[in-house]
């Protein structure tokens, strides 16, 4: 985006987050995240908090907060419908997957912001906290990977919680050897109950597993709640 940049949040642009929020919550009985001014303040202690940046003036015209996950995203009350929410919400999906992160959930606050999320690609989930809100959408973030040469393989993972409503078969290529399956294409998976989650692996037609997931957390299977990760794991 010409003429802005995205960078860790300063000490300055904190100060003028805080100038703009606080004229927002005030011009709108209190509709504001000013409430969330000591997060959104931790944030940028601890190097979690974004600012879109207008080169011109410094002014940040936008926020992200969140580490693994996004818990903020604001834009100036005078500067939207501009695309900067979209252009910092984008920054902060590819910021996740240079940290091979497995996926970001978000709670929709306000529930009218869902629409956006959803215009990204996220989907509606349960809570993480396992509680009934609908507010909440995830985005996994799976990677490709680079196989050994040895021959390919078709591979079908699929995820329940209760081993009658399985997730939509997720199919990819891979190769197995000495009992490692390693993937073209991490399975990347969200659930608020992942530590019961039923998985099943079908390699060439056969069934190689299907119990709880949890089973092969020493063996190679990414935990991250509520996020659960294949990308090489070793059956038997």
């Amino acid at each position: 985006m010409n003429g802005f940049t995205i960078r860790a949040a300063t000490q300055d642009d904190l100060a003028r987050i805080h100038e703009w929020l606080t004229e927002e919550h005030e011009a709108n009985d209190g509709a504001s995240f000013l409430c969330n001014f000591a997060l959104i303040g931790s944030g940028q202690t601890n190097g979690s908090l974004f600012a879109l940046v207008r080169d011109s003036d410094s002014l940040p015209v936008a926020f992200s907060l969140g580490d693994g996950n996004v818990d903020i995203l604001a834009v100036h009350h005078r500067m939207r419908r501009q695309g900067f929410g979209r252009y910092l919400a984008k920054h902060a999906i590819d910021h996740a997957l240079s940290r091979d992160l497995i996926g970001l959930y978000v709670e929709c606050a306000p529930i009218t912001s869902k629409p956006f999320w959803l215009s990204l690609g996220f989907t509606p989930v349960q809570s993480p906290r396992r509680i009934d809100n609908l507010n909440w959408v995830a985005l996994p973030l799976p990677h490709d990977n680079e196989l050994p040469n040895a021959p390919k393989s078709d591979v079908v993972i699929s995820c329940s919680s209760n081993s009658k409503d399985w997730s939509d078969p997720f199919e990819t290529q891979g190769v197995i050897e000495d009992g490692l399956i390693q993937l073209a294409r991490d399975f990347s998976f969200y659930n608020a109950h992942y530590y019961d989650t039923l998985l099943k692996i079908v390699l060439d037609g056969t069934e190689l597993y299907c119990d709880k997931a949890k089973y092969l957390r020493d063996n190679g299977l990414d935990f991250d709640s509520p996020w659960i990760r294949v990308r090489s794991v070793r059956i038997g």
